[in-house]
């Protein structure tokens, strides 16, 4: 192909700070992910009534209330995550448009 740049060139155009980026954006998406799988997981087994009895003092509504926050910060960090990546991927879609 002549109008694609070299394997070098095209290593040169992706900059430290970009693949920093990418990588904040990979571990908040597979953070969000894993947060919400595991507030899911508990509210499933709270509904299934397989859940571990919480300690004294602290009531069923709390552990209740507690895993419906890890499901709701789950899906806002992949979606946070997932707009990091887009964001990214256009970033690095634009240089190669501008080293061709």
């Amino acid at each position: 192909m002549p109008n694609s740049p070299s394997r070098s060139a095209t290593r040169a155009l992706v900059r430290p700070q970009d693949r920093l980026i990418d990588i904040l954006a990979v571990i908040t998406l597979l953070g969000g992910v894993a947060l919400f799988a595991i507030g899911r997981t508990s509210l499933t087994s709270l509904a299934n009534d397989t859940y571990p009895a919480p300690p004294k003092g602290v009531s069923w509504v709390s552990v209740a209330e507690k895993h419906d926050s890890q499901t709701r910060w789950g899906v806002g960090l992949a979606l946070a995550g997932l707009v990091l990546s887009t964001g990214a991927a256009m970033k690095h879609a634009s240089a190669r448009r501008r080293a061709l």
